[in-house]
């Protein structure tokens, strides 16, 4: 009976996060979940998995939009007189170089008649000095109306995103991102899951929790780092975050769909909001009403099925690592057994929040810690909501005694060693302790969490300003 139920349950988690189980004989072979079955992109364009879901590749040619919606595109030419360019119109879209049209064709909105004999000629912004977009030693390519850029110049290295910088001597030893080794010559540099290297330089100018040579905006805090229009730049210091030509905020701004291209600026019920992003800001094909992030297309809604377990006491041996279940579609978490400290974090990342849940108490044998945590930079710098049932001692004494108190409380950890004997007992502990934890706040009511009752929280947090309620 133990084994049929086990095997019955296992089918149904299985249901439940989106993975496929294939029963042969007394065997449960699992299928791993893909985001891209089925293809959830317009009709031939490709879809890659990427860390918070999934990405869609360019619209077919003659199509416009962002890969997971495409239309036709409406073709007009403009014909300028002065710098005699000649551009083809894009509905919901840049403007592009093409062929002069012939003379007496019309040109546009604001083109003009072609006159015979018109020669369009294309402009060199790599001699002109007009490809500010290229960072310094970088090539830049001169296309048909436009121009790109390329990889570094030779004596250089890096790319568009972290700079160009100078090679170095020969012989100079670097990891496989391009960064110089600052490792031993007889060790080999490892680059992590999330590009930071086994040895951090940690010089972080914005405390955005990205390195300054891997953050697209390195002085102004954006932990997201959403760069909608894949430029380099993100959209916290982009002034033309959908590159339509429209600025975000400056004259002749506001746009009125700073996600979405639109150089139009269409707007028919004179609302402010343009029609290609009206009711969908981000144009995620989810309604901003039930869109978790209306201003992200990358997330539509809460998934807790891709996320990593960080344990707070890997040393420690008297209870096991915390055991995840991730139910209703990644919608809900529970941890099952009573565990070492740990916690189970995503992948998404996000700037300000406002973070709402429900949290369950299913248990009435134990009265150990709960709560949830938010602005994670890495296992040794987040914010932690705690909540304790009943004053308890840490039962090892080692390397301080650490006394919790019951109550809500409000964290904020900036630990010097990170997972370990000292942030255990330093998050256990209700107060400060030096170089790991600061109390910010703390329920003075005393107010444990009660057995078999349920909780719903609400979280507002603005990191520029400091904001947390």
């Amino acid at each position: 009976i133990k084994e049929i139920m086990f095997l019955k349950n296992t089918v149904m988690e299985c249901d439940a996060c989106g993975m496929r189980p294939e029963v042969t004989g007394p065997l449960v072979t699992v299928t791993q979940f893909s985001r891209c079955l089925p293809n959830p992109c317009f009709p031939g364009v490709p879809c890659t998995e990427s860390g918070t879901g999934f990405r869609c590749g360019p619209c077919p040619a003659g199509y416009t939009g962002n890969g997971t919606h495409c239309t036709d595109i409406n073709e007009s030419w403009e014909c300028s007189l002065c710098s005699g360019i000649c551009l083809e119109l894009l509905m919901g879209n840049l403007p592009r170089p093409g062929p002069c049209p012939k003379p007496g064709v019309w040109g546009g909105v604001k083109g003009e008649f072609c006159s015979p004999g018109q020669v369009c000629t294309d402009i060199n912004e790599c001699e002109t000095g007009a490809a500010l977009n290229c960072v310094p030693n970088s090539i830049c390519i001169n296309t048909r109306g436009s121009y790109k850029c390329g990889a570094c110049q030779p004596g250089f290295v890096g790319d568009q995103i972290r700079g160009c910088r100078s090679a170095g001597p020969a012989g100079t030893r670097r990891c496989p991102n391009g960064e110089i080794s600052p490792c031993h010559e007889k060790a080999e540099c490892i680059v992590e899951r999330d590009g930071s290297l086994s040895c951090q330089t940690n010089q972080d100018s914005d405390g955005d929790g990205h390195q300054d040579s891997r953050d697209n905006c390195p002085t102004v805090p954006n932990s997201s780092q959403v760069d909608t229009d894949n430029d380099g730049l993100g959209d916290e210091c982009d002034e033309d975050d959908d590159d339509d030509g429209i600025p975000d905020l400056r004259p002749p701004g506001p746009d009125n769909c700073r996600l979405v291209p639109n150089p139009g600026q269409e707007d028919s019920d004179g609302d402010g909001v343009g029609n290609v992003c009206e009711n969908d800001f981000d144009r995620d094909a989810v309604i901003d009403r039930i869109d978790v992030c209306p201003e992200n297309a990358e997330v539509t809604l809460t998934d807790f099925r891709a996320f990593q377990t960080v344990v707070l006491d890997p040393e420690g041996d008297a209870q096991i690592d915390p055991n995840w279940i991730v139910l209703n579609q990644g919608m809900e978490i529970v941890q099952t057994m009573n565990s070492d400290p740990g916690l189970a974090v995503g992948y998404t990342a996000f700037n300000g929040v406002d973070f709402e849940g429900t949290f369950h108490v299913n248990t009435a044998t134990d009265d150990d810690y709960a709560g949830f945590i938010f602005s994670y930079q890495d296992s040794a710098s987040f914010y932690v909501v705690m909540w304790k049932q009943m004053e308890q001692t840490y039962w090892q004494a080692n390397p301080f005694r650490a006394v919790a108190e019951p109550g809500i409380q409000l964290k904020a950890v900036k630990s010097k060693t990170g997972p370990g004997e000292y942030l255990r007992n330093s998050l256990w502990h209700t107060g400060d302790t030096t170089d790991q934890v600061k109390l910010l706040w703390k329920d003075p009511r005393n107010s444990g969490w009660k057995d078999k009752t349920s909780y719903r929280w609400f979280l507002q947090h603005r990191p520029q300003v400091g904001y947390i309620r």
